[in-house]
């Protein structure tokens, strides 16, 4: 989403506005390209853990495999999601769309290992993921995600439709 950013300052954006090109377009074209590209790596992802596990004999099922993976892609998307509010309603603050992922990163990884409160834990999206395998495995969480994740992307389309381009 910070390419979106980059075109702007590189006044790239403003001819393409003044064309045939509405708001709501340029930018959701923009945000489908963020969204999409990931979901299609962490498939490739789930299919190469897949395989190798289903080849290593280790209890892991193929199809189980790429199920988790395809549970984790929600979680992504609410990462993703924070920076295209970030971008569409303050872009003055280009570092804050780092924000998800490193609150992803440290929650996530760093946290279990700090031992810190599951309240805190769940602050990261990734913390929603159920495990696929398990007989009682809970979507809650990725219901909860989900609705943040729209939220997220509602204040990105709603703040870079009323702001101008390149000025803040």
């Amino acid at each position: 989403m910070l390419k979106v950013r980059t075109e702007e300052l590189e006044d790239r954006v403003e001819p393409l506005m003044a064309g045939a090109i509405a708001r709501p377009r340029y930018y959701g074209s923009n945000v489908l390209i963020a969204l999409i590209a990931p979901a299609v790596y962490v498939l490739i992802a789930g299919l190469v853990i897949a395989t190798l596990a289903s080849n290593a004999d280790i209890g892991v099922d193929f199809g189980d495999a790429i199920l988790q993976a395809v549970a984790t892609i929600p979680a992504v998307w609410t990462v993703i999601a924070v920076s295209v509010a970030v971008i569409g309603a303050r872009p003055a603050v280009p570092l804050a769309a780092w924000v998800g992922v490193l609150a992803s990163f440290v929650l996530t990884l760093l946290g279990p290992t700090f031992k810190l409160w599951d309240w805190v834990l769940a602050i990261s999206p990734f913390w929603q993921i159920p495990n696929v395998t398990d007989s009682d495995a809970d979507g809650w969480g990725l219901v909860w995600i989900s609705l943040v994740t729209l939220f997220f992307l509602l204040v990105g389309f709603a703040g870079f439709r009323r702001r101008d381009l390149a000025r803040q």
